[in-house]
C-alpha cells in the first residue's frame, strides 16, 4: 500500500512539472522564475538564455549586451529583465575595455566578480567562484584550459543555484550567461 501511495505522489509530481513546462513554453512572458527553471540531472537548467538571446547585440569586438529596453517593450518577465540587467553589468565591467567605475551588481560575496578574489568562502556559489578564479589563474592563458574552467563554473553554479532566491539567484543566472559568453572570446577576455 505504501509503494502504491509513493508511486502516486511521484507520478503527480512528474505531471505537475510537465504542466509547468508546458505553461512556460506557451506563455514564456507570464510565468515566474520557478516555472522558467526546469529540473535536469544536475539541478536546474535556466530558460533565460533562450528567452534573452533575441535581445543580444554587439558593440565592436566586445561580448554582446542585452537590449533591456526592447525586452521590456516586448513584455519579457520581470525576472528575465533582472537577469539581463545583471548580465549587462557583469559583461560591461568584467569583460569590457577601458576604465569604468565599478558597479555593485558585478561583484558579489568574496569571490564572485572580477575584483573579488579573496577572503573566506561565504556560501556554495562563492565556492564555485573561488574554484573558477583559481582554475583560471592556473590555466596559463591556454584557451582549452580556460574553457574547461568556465565549463566547471557553469556546471557548479547549475548545481547550487536551486538553493538561492531573489537577487542572489538573479546574479547566479546572469553570471552563468556571462561565463557562457566568455568561452567564445577566451583567452582574450
Amino acid at each position: 500500500m505504501k509503494k502504491l501511495a509513493l508511486g502516486a505522489v511521484v507520478f503527480s509530481g512528474v505531471i505537475a512539472m510537465q504542466q509547468s513546462v508546458a505553461v512556460a513554453q506557451e506563455r514564456p512572458h507570464e510565468v515566474s522564475v520557478e516555472q522558467l527553471l526546469q529540473v535536469n540531472g544536475n539541478g536546474y537548467e535556466s530558460n533565460f538564455e533562450a528567452e534573452l538571446e533575441p535581445y543580444k547585440y554587439s558593440i565592436g569586438a566586445e561580448m554582446p549586451l542585452i537590449d533591456v529596453e526592447r525586452a521590456k517593450e516586448d513584455g519579457l518577465s520581470s525576472e528575465a529583465i533582472q537577469v539581463a540587467i545583471y548580465y549587462n553589468d557583469i559583461v560591461s565591467h568584467d569583460y569590457g575595455s577601458g576604465p569604468r567605475d565599478r558597479a555593485s551588481l558585478a561583484d558579489r560575496w568574496n569571490w564572485c566578480g572580477k575584483y573579488r578574489t579573496g577572503g573566506n568562502v561565504l556560501n556554495s556559489a562563492d565556492g564555485v567562484c573561488k574554484r573558477h578564479d583559481l582554475c583560471l589563474a592556473n590555466a596559463g592563458n591556454q584557451r582549452a584550459a580556460e574553457i574547461a574552467c568556465d565549463n566547471q563554473f557553469i556546471d557548479g553554479m547549475n548545481k547550487v543555484k536551486g538553493s538561492y532566491r531573489g537577487a542572489d539567484r538573479v546574479y547566479i543566472e546572469a553570471a552563468i550567461l556571462a561565463i557562457k559568453g566568455a568561452r567564445v572570446c577566451r583567452p582574450g577576455c
